[in-house]
C-alpha cells in the first residue's frame, strides 16, 4: 500500500507516452524518480517475504550510458520484480497490462512501453520507442526478456528481435533459482500454486548474474537475427545455458 501510494503521487501531474502517443513523452522528472525508490524498497520487501532474505549477485550493471539495454533470461514471475528494485527499468509490456489494478500504476512509473503483439504496425512502434529511449542517457535502462515466455532456467528459447534492431550495446544478465526441493520456474504450474510453494519454504535462492557487454557488429549490413544469435552463443559460452533452437514469435 506504501509504495503504490508512493507511485500514485511520484505520476500524479505527469504526463506519460502512452497519453502522449505521437510525441512520446519525455524521461521522468528527477523528484519523481528519486520518490519511486519508496516503492523500489517495497518491491524488495515482497521478494523478502517470499522467501528470498538475500539474494546473490554477481558482477555489476554497466554504466547505463555504455549498454543503454539488458537482456535476461525469464525464469519466474520474480524476475521482474527483482529488476523493478534493482534498476527500475523501462520494460516493454502488453498494453491490456494498463488496465490491472496496481500493475498498471506500476508499469506506468517505468515509462512502459506498450505493444499489441498481434499487429505488426504496434511492433514496429515498439522498436522506434526501444530505440528512441535506449538513445537518451535521460531515460532508465531498457529491460527485455527476449524469449517471449517463462523457460526452466536451464535452456535457452531462439530470442525475439526487439532487443536487437536498434543497434546499440546489450549486457546480458542470468537469472537462476537454485533449488534441492522445489523448482521455482513458472512452467507448468499456475500462480497461485507457485506462490504457495514459495511460501512453504523458510529460504528460496536466487542468484543473479551480469555479464559483460555484447557489442553490435561492426558491419551494419549484418542484421539483428545475426546480433540476437551472438548474444545466445554468448550466454552459452558464459554460462551453463543450452540453446534450443527452436524460434516462438520472432519480431522481424
Amino acid at each position: 500500500a506504501i509504495g503504490y501510494a508512493a507511485t500514485w503521487v511520484a505520476l500524479r501531474g505527469w504526463t506519460d507516452s502512452r497519453e502522449r502517443p505521437r510525441e512520446g513523452a519525455g524521461p521522468m522528472p528527477a523528484w519523481r524518480r528519486r520518490l519511486m525508490w519508496v516503492t523500489r524498497l517495497s518491491a524488495r520487501c515482497i521478494l523478502f517475504s517470499f522467501g528470498y532474505h538475500w539474494i546473490t549477485r554477481k558482477g555489476r550493471p554497466a554504466p547505463r550510458e555504455l549498454a543503454p539495454i539488458v537482456v535476461s533470461n525469464h525464469v519466474s514471475y520474480i524476475d521482474p520484480i527483482y529488476f523493478f528494485y534493482e534498476l527500475f527499468p523501462t520494460i516493454v509490456s502488453s498494453d491490456s497490462h494498463d488496465a490491472i489494478p496496481f500493475v498498471g500504476t506500476i508499469i506506468r512509473a517505468m515509462q512502459v512501453i506498450y505493444v499489441d503483439r498481434f499487429s505488426p504496425a504496434s511492433r514496429k512502434s515498439a522498436v522506434n520507442e526501444i530505440k528512441r529511449k535506449a538513445a537518451g542517457n535521460s531515460f532508465p535502462r531498457v529491460l527485455l526478456f527476449p524469449e517471449g515466455t517463462t523457460t526452466n532456467g536451464r535452456f535457452l528459447i531462439s530470442f525475439q528481435h526487439g532487443a536487437f534492431i536498434p543497434g546499440y550495446p546489450v549486457q546480458p544478465v542470468v537469472v537462476r533459482y537454485p533449488h534441492v526441493h522445489f523448482d521455482q520456474s513458472w512452467g507448468n504450474i499456475s500462480l497461485i500454486a507457485l506462490m504457495f510453494k514459495m511460501f512453504t519454504q523458510f529460504h528460496n535462492f536466487m542468484e543473479v548474474e551480469y555479464l559483460p557487454i555484447v557489442y553490435p557488429p561492426e558491419i551494419k549490413q549484418e542484421n539483428a537475427l545475426h546480433f540476437a544469435e551472438n548474444v545466445i552463443l554468448f550466454y552459452s559460452n558464459e554460462s551453463s545455458f543450452q540453446h534450443l533452437w527452436f524460434s516462438v514469435a520472432m519480431w522481424s
